[in-house]
């Protein structure tokens, strides 16, 4: 495996091979730090074991089941953003709507870069159809 590819990988991923139907033995270095596994897609050979080791790991205590996982850098600065945003938009609630309706519409925009676009219009039409802000 060239080691640029080796390069994007981090210890404790699953590292593949694949085609252990025509490659016989695969050539690899021991201790890797990765979950090796060797398989064919063509004959099956392998696939059970790395789909137990698949569901072990996803079942360990790293993943709750009531929380979901964040993948990504990008989904939790989002939802970062958007807790510190709806945090701040409780705290003027009372006193400044108007700077709450923004923190709220903050926080619709930080979430919609991870579930896709929300319209800020139809949120800021829920939040204060049950209010009037007077002049």
């Amino acid at each position: 495996m060239p080691r640029e590819t080796l390069a994007l990988l981090h210890p404790g991923d699953f590292l593949i091979w694949n085609k252990a139907d025509i490659a016989g033995d695969v050539q690899r270095e021991g201790n890797s730090g990765f979950h090796e596994h060797v398989v064919s897609v063509k004959t099956g050979a392998g696939m059970m074991e790395l789909v137990a080791a698949l569901a072990q790991s996803v079942a360990g205590p790293a993943i709750s089941g009531d929380d979901p996982a964040l993948t990504r850098v990008r989904h939790v600065k989002a939802v970062e953003d958007a807790i510190n945003a709806l945090t701040r938009a409780e705290a003027h609630i009372e006193t400044a709507p108007e700077l709450a309706a923004e923190d709220a519409r903050l926080a619709v925009q930080a979430l919609g870069g991870i579930t896709g676009a929300v319209g800020v219009e139809d949120v800021l039409g829920e939040i204060f159809s049950s209010f009037c802000i007077g002049k």
